[in-house]
């Protein structure tokens, strides 16, 4: 799976991109890389097109872009 993650949260975690192995599909929550980030505090979209919660399932196939919340007005 690909992982990307986009400012302010690239600069707390440490990375911009990462490529995560998974055993099958796993909930966004219980992946290690992401254990105490706030991640409802952000926009989780899977592959591009879907915003999904925390308990969406992802696999390797997937690509989980992590956003921050966007305000205006």
């Amino acid at each position: 799976m690909k992982l990307k993650v986009f400012s302010p949260l690239c600069e707390k975690i440490g990375f911009k991109e990462k490529e995560i192995k998974l055993d099958g599909k796993l909930c966004i929550r219980d992946i290690k890389e992401l254990s105490g980030v706030p991640l409802d505090d952000y926009v989780l979209s899977i592959n591009k097109m879907k915003i999904v919660k925390s308990n969406a399932e992802v696999s390797d196939v997937d690509e989980l872009w992590i956003l921050p919340l966007v305000e205006g007005g």
